[in-house]
């Protein structure tokens, strides 16, 4: 992995795609090597481009960052300025959770096991605990997409998984056919990179007491500082080869 400390905080430089990119999860197609350190929202990340997609993978090996993601979810929003009400933007929002199933996935992330076959074993288990449950990709802002299967045929493509050493990689394509509104081959355009956090859209009892109310506000607090939400934008200019 790159040394965060020798990494802007900010990709905004152009990057073409590597030949062989595959959207799986993993980041040995990037040669593990990423173009962008946020120490804000804690991940390491890519943006690149061919000439049929634009890619983003991120990264991160902390564990409040990484159960924020499984639980809440990523978004990438594109637009042509950095206004957040930008009235053009695209996103991609990725996982979407199924309503039905409330109980959101999260990992202890601990000191890596020196044992390879118990790390190996323990990558497993986690990724098809995410295969089971992320299956859908969301759109904003692309007439006639909406919310996608991981197989869909539209060429929209999420990712996810951990590697051996615990850390938690999601990787995006999206066609650039989709973006004819937003991206200038020879203009910069913005993209916002958005970790979901914990929102609570309940409401206590009507008859709570104040004790009860109490720790009502202090769980939800509690929620809040652990899985929080996080957002930031940069600027980028597709690559040309």
């Amino acid at each position: 992995m790159c040394l965060a400390q020798k990494l802007p905080n900010k990709q905004e430089n152009s990057a073409w795609a590597p030949a062989n990119i595959k959207i799986d999860g993993k980041t040995d197609d990037w040669n593990n090597q990423f173009n962008a350190y946020n120490p804000g929202a804690a991940i390491f990340y890519s943006i690149a481009n061919d000439s049929q997609n634009l890619y983003l993978v991120i990264q991160s090996k902390q564990q409040d960052v990484i159960n924020t993601i499984i639980s809440y979810g990523f978004a990438l929003a594109l637009q042509t300025s950095d206004a957040k009400n930008d009235k053009s933007k695209v996103i991609i929002s990725y996982p979407i959770f199924d309503v039905n199933n409330k109980q959101p996935l999260r990992f202890t992330i601990g000191v890596a096991d020196t044992n390879a076959v118990a790390r190996i074993a323990l990558m497993n288990n986690r990724n098809v605990l995410l295969v089971g449950r992320f299956k859908s990709i969301g759109i904003y802002g692309v007439n006639d997409l909406d919310t996608l299967s991981v197989y869909n045929e539209k060429g929209v493509k999420a990712a996810s998984g951990f590697n051996e050493n615990g850390a938690f990689s999601v990787e995006l394509a999206f066609p650039l056919s989709y973006l004819k509104n937003i991206i200038d081959t020879d203009k910069p355009f913005y993209y916002n990179l958005i970790i979901n956090g914990y929102i609570s859209n309940r409401t206590p009892p009507a008859d709570a007491s104040p004790g009860y109310l109490a720790g009502w506000q202090a769980a939800g607090a509690e929620q809040a500082r652990k899985y929080t939400h996080n957002d930031f934008f940069g600027k980028y200019t597709l690559a040309k080869k």
